[in-house]
């Protein structure tokens, strides 16, 4: 991989852990791996642990579960 590569691998996973880590109406969501290591289909991966967790599905839930699919590509 290029060095842009990889800086905008790690960049776009960040954002997507960030939203993730900083959320308080995501707690059905928890990140345990951060990985920028490229396969066929994909360059990098947050990996969420299942979670027991259950949320109220508030406007606010909504939000920010569409800012963590989203925040990889702002980043």
């Amino acid at each position: 991989m290029s060095e842009h590569v990889k800086r905008a691998t790690a960049y776009h996973e960040a954002g997507h852990w960030a939203v993730v880590n900083y959320s308080k109406n995501l707690e059905d969501h928890k990140v345990i791996a951060v990985s920028i290591m490229p396969t066929e289909t994909y360059l990098g991966i947050n990996v969420f642990e299942d979670s027991d967790n259950t949320v109220e599905p508030t406007m606010d839930y909504f939000i920010d579960n569409i800012a963590m699919y989203l925040a990889g590509r702002v980043a």
